[in-house]
């Protein structure tokens, strides 16, 4: 085999293996974009156990990342995060997220309780986000 002919296979396989990983990388996007659309900012910012607080109705939850799926633990109950937002379809979001050091502190506060502890350590919010259809 001559240098040529080497060069050619080995920059086509590098070709191809860059082709694969862009394909693969856009498959992973699209499934983030198709399974939670306006709330995929959430499933890029946060980590698992950050602290999610729903601001239409003050239910706070730790977040749990699991096979590119976010759920929300509230207590015993670990439950998609589609559901733990808005349980009544209605399609209004607004929450924030919070990295505490000790997110289990945080849970079953109510609102006032949870603003006061949060300005008191001094937590920044890792990201805010309003939806409303």
């Amino acid at each position: 085999m001559s240098k040529l002919m080497k060069r050619i296979i080995i920059r086509l396989a590098i070709l191809f293996v860059g082709l694969i990983s862009f394909v693969g990388y856009g498959m992973y996007l699209m499934d983030i974009e198709d399974r939670y659309g306006d709330l995929q900012q959430i499933y890029f910012d946060s980590k698992s156990h950050d602290i999610i607080i729903n601001n239409l109705n003050g239910k706070t939850g730790i977040i749990k990342l699991e096979n590119r799926r976010i759920y929300v633990k509230t207590g015993k109950q670990i439950l998609d995060i589609d559901e733990w937002l808005d349980p009544e379809n209605k399609f209004m979001y607004n929450i924030d997220i919070y990295r505490p050091e000790n997110p289990n502190e945080f849970l079953n506060l109510k609102m006032e309780k949870f603003k006061q502890k949060v300005a008191s350590e001094r937590l920044k919010s890792i990201s805010h986000l309003e939806v409303k259809y």
